[in-house]
């Protein structure tokens, strides 16, 4: 990797660090990481250095200065920008004009990015690329008159969840959640009238809940070159999700598939839709027919994005080579491994109930432990130790807070 190249992170989460250990493990290279507070992940670390800024870094009036700052002050550096936010990637996106040229920014156009973003526009490309979606309603929380389409669904129980991830921002103190669900009309609609009268003016998407529990659940990550080529990419079977309310969504344990099972298809959707940079996909079998159906685009990594590593697959060197004009070859899954974020005790039968999968996790476990992307051997200190046992004990306590038994909906 040339010198002159210097990645910077914007982020304190999970993701951050697997963004500084990528480069890290795979370069020598200390990652520069920009944060609103100091967090657990991206503390007392040798691999990345640190800049606290204080709330706001996302908005536009902040991040583009900041941007620019730090480009002013490593002369001759090519700058990385990663960011795992929708918010931040909205603004990167429509401000990239206003950075300075020295920045290498993994992003899609506005238009690509606004597309991704948009659950209802993203179920008629799945749609038209012969990929089911789940039957769904839009509403807006702020015109009750269009509300009646969705409590007349007979699709019920059903899941709610915000059009645009920019609105969880907006009105997430007016109780707007990332995803929840109503088992009937009535529940919907007290839902809906409590949410508009805190304030909330988000549109909506009301789809129909696909039975099954997080073993049903897939993710698809990779990466999309300048050219619109696909030159990473992989999938993984989710074991078990974060159950927390702030969190519901996340893979907690992720198997990897080598067959690359949905990828090709995957692969179809981001062409598609023009996205450049990362990209992250869920999608949910239903137990009941075998039918895959096509949940959400992110035009960013994802919160677990290291577990492609795991699989033999570098988001780091992709992005290298993109940045380099080079064409590596593309790569695929060709490791076994489980990525986790949650204490390896909770691959248990009590959350496995599949013995045939039990028995795989099993063969895999013995093998290779699972890989904790914050247990970095270079970056091994007491500090960091004790909060990654602090962290697994607080994962623990959350699942039997929220999800102390398997649900047949994973809710």
């Amino acid at each position: 990797m040339p010198a002159d190249i210097l990645p910077v992170i914007f982020g304190d989460e999970v993701e951050a660090y697997g963004f500084a250990r990528l480069f890290h493990e795979t370069y020598g290279i200390t990652a520069h990481v920009v944060a609103p507070y100091p967090r657990g992940p991206i503390n007392n670390s040798r691999i990345l250095t640190r800049e606290l800024v204080g709330r706001g870094v996302l908005s536009s009036s902040k991040l583009i200065p900041v941007m620019n700052r730090i480009a002013t002050e490593h002369p001759g550096k090519r700058l990385i920008g990663l960011i795992n936010s929708d918010r931040g990637i909205e603004v990167m996106t429509h401000h990239a004009g206003e950075v300075d040229p020295a920045w290498f920014l993994p992003i899609a156009t506005p238009e690509a990015v606004d597309l991704a973003n948009s659950k209802e526009e993203m179920a008629r490309v799945y749609e038209e690329l012969g990929l089911a979606a789940p039957p769904r309603a839009t509403l807006s929380l702020a015109q009750p008159d269009t509300w009646e389409a969705a409590l007349a669904m007979d699709t019920f129980p059903v899941v709610i969840k915000p059009s645009h991830q920019r609105d969880l921002v907006t009105y997430r103190t007016a109780g707007l959640h990332k995803v929840e669900t109503a088992d009937s009309a009535p529940q919907l609609r007290a839902r809906l009238e409590e949410l508009a009268a805190a304030g909330a003016k988000s549109e909506l998407i009301i789809q129909q809940l696909i039975p099954g529990d997080d073993t049903c659940q897939w993710v698809v990550n990779g990466y999309v070159d300048r050219s619109g080529a696909v030159t990473a990419a992989g999938s993984g079977q989710v074991l078990l999700g974060l159950h927390h309310p702030m969190y519901l969504g996340n893979a907690g344990f992720i198997m990897l598939n080598r067959e690359g099972r949905f990828v090709e298809d995957a692969i179809r959707v981001v062409q598609r839709v023009g996205l450049r940079g990362f990209f992250s996909m869920d999608v949910k079998v239903d137990p009941r027919t075998g039918t895959a159906y096509w949940l959400d685009l992110n035009p960013r990594a994802g919160r677990g994005h290291y577990y492609l590593k795991v699989g033999g697959v570098n988001l780091a060197t992709a992005l290298v080579d993109d940045l380099e004009g080079t064409r590596g070859h593309s790569q695929r899954v060709t490791e076994d491994g489980i990525f986790r974020i949650l204490p390896a005790s909770l691959l248990s039968h009590r959350y496995l109930r599949d013995p045939a999968l039990y028995a795989e996790v099993k063969r895999i476990t013995r093998a290779r432990k699972p890989v904790d992307p914050l247990n970095y051997a270079a970056d091994r200190n007491l500090k960091r130790t004790l909060y990654r046992l602090i962290h697994d004990r607080r994962e623990a306590k959350a699942m039997r807070t929220y999800y102390p038994r398997v649900t047949r909906s994973g809710f």
